[in-house]
């Protein structure tokens, strides 16, 4: 069974939303490929549930030897904007830069002051609460306020200038945190995301081909002539499209490439995550009264930029207002006798003297992280994706080492001494495999070199990453490319 259609979308997540938001405010139409099934209230439910247990929603990456990360991505309607926390950063203005500032890597081949107003556009979309931050030029245009800075901020941010509002979407319950009584599944919202997709199943001209994967491109010459797709119950078909828009996270977008014999320039390679450590910081005096209306509120970036960036990663610190997890040192005072008003008095004092940061920082980008085809299948009969990531290199490693020696320096007026430091998540930002520029495989409007008809959008299209989430960045890049394709007709 063929099907012909304007425009293919290939994932749900927040670029394939915004790209087909753009082209149905046009009067086109799109239709949007989605392994998982189309479930508008998915924000509702607990993050294990999102995904539907089918054989196009199995997860289908092969670890290669030597490469122990987790990669965290959704195959559902919304894709991974159902896992994401919201947190809602842009890349700072040197990030487009690395190699004309710095002699490092790649510039990209847009800037900073390019992508501003889709920026502001896409913060619009996703209704991002932010406000004036030194970090970045034209701060001051966010469509909600930022919430009030925590007293971890008011403590911490003189100290750790530059320091302002963490930008986020992330909405809270009205009980924040919630009472240790609570009880009840781990439910964040994808609220502003899935609005999006509420809107466009409500429109003209939109459709979904849900429960189906994007096996393969079918080309002819310089075109995608068809898309051929794989359903959860084995069912083969294709769709004959005018354009393709592929908006799949890092790894897949790479994949359906690699599926496709589309093997041009480096595809699959370069790809690049996030590594997040979590400091506690010991004070020598309480931190006041406790106070956030969300669990992150502010951003300081005095470890993200500056001529070092030739030999150390950028890194960037959030103070995480929930504070101290005491359960591991709950645990070990009891098993050490300690019970009652003592051990409650022991617990306060730690809780309230102990500031939690997160630090995100950059890795170098390197050729020996990349995905390719695996030689066994998946239930659909589609290769797996294998993925290689050697551990962090020294250039992130020294990064890290920087921040907690500069930590305990800047904070010294406060008495601080770091008692804590493990590994926070990562492998959710799935950066760089169909990177944009003259050497990548995209163009600096994300159609591909070749294909005159096919567009890459999402993470994949990153030349570097910086320390800084890359949601933001994506989405005003989804932004940018759907106005391109209504503007030029492409």
């Amino acid at each position: 069974m063929s099907d012909a259609v304007e425009t293919v979308v290939i994932g749900s997540g927040i670029s394939g939303l915004l790209v087909a938001r753009e082209l149905i405010a046009a009067g086109q139409e799109v239709t949007v490929i989605e392994r998982g099934r189309m479930r508008l209230d998915a924000d509702t439910i607990p993050h294990g549930q999102r995904e539907e247990r089918t054989p196009a929603t199995e997860h289908n990456t092969e670890t290669a030897p030597g490469s122990e990360r987790p990669w965290k991505y959704g195959y559902a309607f919304g894709g991974s904007a159902l896992l994401w926390a919201g947190v809602a950063p842009r890349l700072l203005p040197s990030d487009f830069e690395l190699q004309s500032r710095y002699g490092l890597w790649r510039d990209w081949p847009i800037g900073y002051d390019d992508l501003l107003p889709f920026y502001h556009a896409a913060e619009r979309a996703l209704d991002v609460s932010g406000g004036p931050h030194p970090l970045f030029p034209g701060s001051d245009d966010y469509p909600i306020p930022p919430p009030p800075p925590s007293s971890a901020d008011r403590l911490l941010g003189p100290l750790l200038e530059p320091f302002g509002p963490l930008p986020i979407t992330r909405r809270l319950e009205p009980e924040y945190p919630p009472s240790i009584e609570a009880e009840g599944p781990d439910v964040e919202t994808a609220g502003n995301a899935l609005a999006i997709a509420r809107e466009l199943a409500a429109a003209d001209g939109f459709s979904v081909r849900e429960g189906t994967a994007a096996a393969r491109l079918r080309t002819a010459g310089d075109r995608v002539t068809e898309v051929e797709c794989i359903a959860a119950d084995g069912t083969h078909s294709s769709i004959l499209a005018r354009r393709v828009v592929a908006a799949a996270h890092g790894i897949e977008n790479a994949a359906l490439l690699l599926r496709s014999d589309l093997r041009d320039g480096p595809v699959g390679r370069w790809l690049g995550d996030h590594t997040h450590v979590v400091l506690d910081v010991e004070l020598d005096r309480p931190m006041g009264p406790w106070g956030a209306s969300t669990r992150d509120t502010g951003l300081s970036g005095t470890w993200a930029e500056g001529d070092w960036r030739v030999e150390r990663g950028s890194a960037v610190v959030i103070p995480f207002n929930p504070g101290l997890l005491l359960r591991d040192r709950l645990v070990g005072a009891v098993a050490d006798g300690a019970r009652g008003d003592a051990l409650r008095d022991e617990m306060t004092d730690l809780f309230t003297r102990t500031a939690v940061v997160y630090v995100s920082v950059e890795d170098e980008p390197r050729e020996d992280r990349f995905v390719e085809l695996s030689s066994r299948k998946d239930r659909l009969g589609l290769p797996l994706t294998r993925v290689s990531y050697p551990p962090d290199g020294e250039y992130a490693i020294r990064g890290v080492q920087e921040v907690r020696r500069g930590l305990e320096e800047r904070l010294a007026p406060l008495g601080a001494k770091i008692v804590g430091n493990r590994i926070g998540g990562h492998g959710g930002h799935l950066l760089g495999t169909c990177f944009m520029g003259p050497d990548g495989v995209v163009d600096e409007n994300l159609r591909h070199h070749r294909l005159e008809n096919l567009y890459l959008t999402g993470g994949s299209a990153f030349p570097t990453y910086s320390a800084l989430h890359p949601t933001t960045t994506i989405a005003a890049l989804a932004v940018r490319l759907g106005r391109h394709l209504v503007r030029d007709g492409a």
